[in-house]
């Protein structure tokens, strides 16, 4: 026979572990989860099981677009919600540019809330493939017609050389006198090279794009290499620049290509000496 003693034990540990069992349902928590990319841009739909002290939250996101490994645009955000029981949510966002070539989009979704209940992070990762313009129907510009006209920008931020950059940083770049510093020309024939192609031109150079994104990356814009390093730099910048001056596959006769002010004979007599 058991005695009053032991039968309040076995009542308080049986209303503990029921207790314990039932928390994490009552706990703010993710119910259900989808997310997805596509050429135009990304969503995720989500259901959150809110606690019942009815405490509010919101769910912090980033989504990050990258090519080739390098970061062409983020976006970062917070969803709230506010109620008790299950709770709808959804975000979404449109790439700011047309996009050319394969991309992978990660999305990461973190709920922030006092009463959380087993894993508050939800993510997606989806590659896809966007289709370029035939070559002919862009055409290839130079680095001094992207300084001058960032209206006609197919995409306005963009990393290079493994560093993320706004469009103002990348005109900055594109503007700096080269003084003999070869990372510094290869920054201007490689943001224009990549604009070139985010715009629809034939994006054969991306194997001379990896490298000076590679070079730019190991040595630092502004390194000012010298001997076989300055050598290397100059030889990506020469393949860059020779698809850069393309122009139009279909010139209207007597039209002249944009003038590439970022190279007069100063900067090659410095480049070269």
């Amino acid at each position: 026979m058991h005695s009053p003693i032991m039968r309040k034990t076995t009542l308080l540990l049986t209303i503990l572990a029921a207790t314990l069992l039932a928390a994490p349902a009552l706990a703010t928590h993710w119910e259900d989860f989808s997310g997805m990319a596509d050429c135009e841009g990304w969503s995720m739909t989500g259901v959150i099981v809110v606690g019942n002290l009815g405490i509010s939250g919101h769910i912090d996101y980033t989504v990050t677009l990258s090519q080739g490994g390098m970061t062409v645009e983020e976006h970062n955000g917070s969803v709230p919600f506010d109620q008790t029981g299950p709770s709808n949510v959804d975000a979404m966002g449109s790439w700011s540019g047309e996009l050319c070539g394969d991309f992978t989009a990660i999305g990461v979704f973190t709920i922030v809330a006092d009463d959380i209940g087993g894993d508050p992070m939800r993510a997606f990762e989806v590659m896809f493939t966007c289709e370029c313009d035939e070559p002919g129907e862009a055409c290839n510009f130079t680095p001094g017609y992207w300084k001058n006209h960032p209206e006609d920008w197919p995409m306005a931020d963009f990393a290079v050389g493994g560093e993320d950059y706004v469009q103002s940083e990348l005109i900055e770049i594109l503007q700096r006198p080269v003084r003999g510093d070869a990372t510094v020309i290869l920054a201007h024939h490689l943001i224009a090279a990549m604009l070139n192609v985010m715009g629809g031109s034939d994006d054969y150079i991306q194997g001379a794009i990896d490298d000076g994104n590679q070079f730019l990356d190991d040595h630092g814009l502004g390194s000012r290499p010298s001997g076989a390093l300055k050598g290397e730099a100059i030889g990506i910048k020469n393949e860059l620049a020779g698809y850069n001056e393309l122009g139009c596959e279909e010139e209207e006769a007597g039209k002249s290509l944009p003038h590439d002010d970022s190279m007069d004979w100063g900067t090659l007599k410095t480049i070269y000496r």
